[in-house]
């Protein structure tokens, strides 16, 4: 399994294409001595697989490379996880393996009854299934929210 964390870039350099044609029906073009020119083999995660894990209530968290622009925590979870989504980063989790449940508190309730409605209408289902393969974004502020199944999570958060 590759998980790939990136940010958005005007540039992408193609360096394999899995055989797939343009719309002329030729093959893409490929941009591997560009590519070549921007990789940097030397980059190595800060914390790798050395990383001792810490263990929460049901789980268990270990922190797989912690940069300036993200960090990448892998959870193992047999039971539940409580988590929290703060105001200044979103949680991206990619599910490895098993299968969740994640569920939040939904929207609270407005002070009068016409906005009452509008929160109620515009309020987010407060469970969702979450299988193998599956990746969900969490907003950030979100709060705090709960995964509850056995298997192995990815979390990405800035």
């Amino acid at each position: 399994l590759i998980a790939e964390v990136q940010q958005n870039s005007n540039v992408t350099y193609r360096v394999y294409d899995y055989g797939r044609v343009g719309a002329d029906g030729k093959p893409r073009p490929l941009h591997i001595d560009r590519a070549a020119d921007v990789i940097d083999s030397g980059l190595r995660a800060a914390n790798g697989a050395a990383a001792p894990a810490c263990r929460g209530d049901g789980y268990t968290v270990a922190t797989l490379t912690d940069w300036p622009y993200f960090t990448l925590r892998r959870l193992d979870i047999d039971g539940e996880a409580r988590l929290d989504c703060p105001p200044d980063s979103f949680h991206a989790l990619l599910a490895v393996d098993g299968a969740f449940t994640l569920t939040w508190e939904p929207a609270p309730a407005a002070d009068t009854p016409e906005t009452a409605a509008f929160a109620a209408a515009a309020a987010p289902p407060a469970a969702l299934s979450v299988p193998k393969g599956c990746c969900v974004y969490i907003p950030a502020g979100l709060g705090p929210y709960l995964l509850t199944g056995r298997g192995q999570i990815l979390l990405t958060s800035l």
